[in-house]
């Protein structure tokens, strides 16, 4: 991975708050390398996706998610620890958006592709802090919906 691009996902996914301008900066660095290799390409689009969820604009980072994901897919790296983690990362934005359900659905696949490849550890990390804390939020979405009632006149 590119060095830029090793510092921009640390600094991205770190529990340290940035001003708006150094995140900028990064971005804008970011938005100017040019990728030599897919991977590099997938892996500027999840360090850009992570600044925007740094930045709490999860519908930017979702798209960034996304297209990572479909590189990644195009490259066959739906089996891998960097896949799982886009779609993870993913699933926090789709969470923090409300989209409970779908964050519900993503983190179940992110949980297979770690078991399909022996790490256990991180499938069980992603069960205990994701897929429980989704699927309460998704029941709780579903309670929350007026029930559907069909006049019978």
């Amino acid at each position: 991975m590119n060095k830029l691009i090793k510092i921009a996902l640390v600094l991205s996914i770190s529990t340290a708050i940035y001003a708006e301008s150094d995140t900028a900066s990064i971005e804008s660095s970011l938005t100017n390398y040019t990728p030599e290799s897919e991977i590099q390409l997938a892996n500027k689009l999840t360090a850009l996706g992570s600044l925007k969820q740094k930045t709490r604009d999860y519908e930017g980072a979702i798209g960034f998610y996304d297209q990572s994901l479909a590189v990644r897919s195009k490259m066959g790296d739906k089996e891998s620890k960097g896949y799982a983690l886009v779609l993870y990362l993913k699933s926090i934005s789709e969470f923090r958006l409300g989209k409970s359900c779908q964050a519900v659905e993503n983190i179940k696949e992110v949980i297979q592709v770690y078991q399909k490849i022996g790490d256990l550890d991180s499938a069980m990390h992603a069960e205990e802090e994701g897929l429980k804390k989704y699927q309460e939020a998704c029941s709780l979405a579903f309670a929350k919906q007026p029930s559907l009632t069909l006049n019978k006149d």
